[in-house]
C-alpha cells in the first residue's frame, strides 16, 4: 500500500484537484485506490459523491477530526485491506513540524504550486521546513513538485521556473489552466477520464502517474475469477453420441471357470 499525500501550507494552489484527479488516475488504471480528506471543507468527498457508479470505484474516508492534527491517528484502519493506491487531501495551513513522526519511507508528499509571487514565497517557506524540520529527502523520491494552472505566457511563470531550478526538486508536470477541471470536478471524475479533454493534458497526468510509480513493483489486481469466468463466452455443447450395445460374448469367448473349495471345522476338530 503506497501513500501520496498532496500538501502545502499555502491555500488555494488546487491541493484538492490533484489529489482527486491522482485518485481517478490511480483508479482508472486497475488499482484499489482509496482518498482520504482531512480538509474540514471536504472538497474531496463532495467531489467523490458525484462521481458516476460506473466509474473506476474509489474508497472514501472523512479523515479530518477537529481534535486531531492531520495524519495523526492509524491511518491504515481507515482503509480497506485490499487497499494499493492511498491519496491523502491535506487541509492548508498544515505546518511541517505536523508531519514528523507521521511519514514513513514509502510515503510520497507532493506539493502543488501556481506561478504567483506569493505561492513562490510560501512554498518555498514550507519545503525548507520539510527538509530541516520533517527531514524529508527528495533524493529518496519522497518529495516532488507539481505546477498547477500554469500558464506559459505568463511573466510569473519565468520567475517560478527560476525558483524550481534552484530547488533541483523533481518537478513532476506542469498542469495547464483549463476548464477541462471544473468540467471534471463536476463530474466526480478525473480530467483523463474525460473523453474529449486536450491529449496534452491526458499526457501530463500520465507523465505524473509514470513517475509516482517508478520503481513500484506492485501491479493492478487481476481481474476476478468469477467475473472472468462468467463473461467467457460458453463452449459449444457437443451431442451426446450413440452408445452401440454390446453383445454377451460366446460360449467359446467366455473366460474360464476356476474350480475353488470351503472347508469348515467342527467343534470336535472334525474337518469337512
Amino acid at each position: 500500500m503506497r501513500r501520496y499525500i498532496v500538501v502545502n501550507a499555502k491555500g488555494g494552489c488546487g491541493k484538492s484537484t490533484v489529489a482527486t484527479n491522482l485518485a481517478a488516475g490511480f483508479a482508472k488504471q486497475g488499482y484499489r485506490t482509496a482518498l482520504l480528506d482531512y480538509d474540514p471543507q471536504f472538497s474531496s468527498l463532495g467531489w467523490l459523491k458525484a462521481r458516476s457508479p460506473d466509474a473506476a470505484p474509489i474508497f472514501g474516508v472523512s479523515a479530518y477530526e477537529p481534535q486531531r492534527a492531520a495524519l495523526s491517528g492509524a491511518w491504515q484502519l481507515k482503509v480497506p485491506r485490499p487497499t494499493q493506491r492511498v491519496v491523502v487531501d491535506t487541509p492548508a495551513g498544515l505546518r511541517a513540524a505536523d508531519l514528523v513522526g507521521r511519514l514513513q519511507v514509502s510515503d510520497t508528499l507532493i506539493v502543488p504550486i501556481t506561478p504567483s509571487a506569493i505561492d513562490i514565497r510560501a512554498t518555498s517557506d514550507f519545503i525548507r521546513d520539510l527538509l530541516l524540520i520533517a527531514k524529508v529527502r527528495y533524493q529518496q523520491r519522497q518529495l516532488a513538485i507539481l505546477v498547477n494552472r500554469s500558464r506559459r505566457s505568463r511573466g510569473s511563470f519565468k520567475d517560478l521556473t527560476h525558483f524550481l531550478d534552484s530547488l533541483r526538486i523533481p518537478v513532476i508536470g506542469y498542469l495547464r489552466d483549463t476548464q477541462a477541471y471544473l468540467e471534471a470536478a463536476d463530474r466526480g471524475l478525473g480530467v483523463c477520464e474525460l473523453p474529449d479533454t486536450d491529449p496534452e493534458e491526458h499526457a501530463s497526468w500520465a507523465s505524473v502517474l509514470s513517475w509516482l510509480q517508478d520503481g513500484v513493483n506492485d501491479q493492478p489486481p487481476a481481474p476476478d475469477l468469477f467475473s472472468a469466468a462468467a463473461s467467457r463466452p460458453a463452449e459449444p455443447v457437443q451431442a451426446p453420441v450413440a452408445v452401440k450395445p454390446v453383445a454377451p460374448p460366446t460360449p467359446s469367448e467366455a473366460p474360464a471357470r476356476v474350480p475353488f473349495f470351503i472347508s469348515r471345522r467342527d467343534d470336535d476338530g472334525t474337518r469337512h
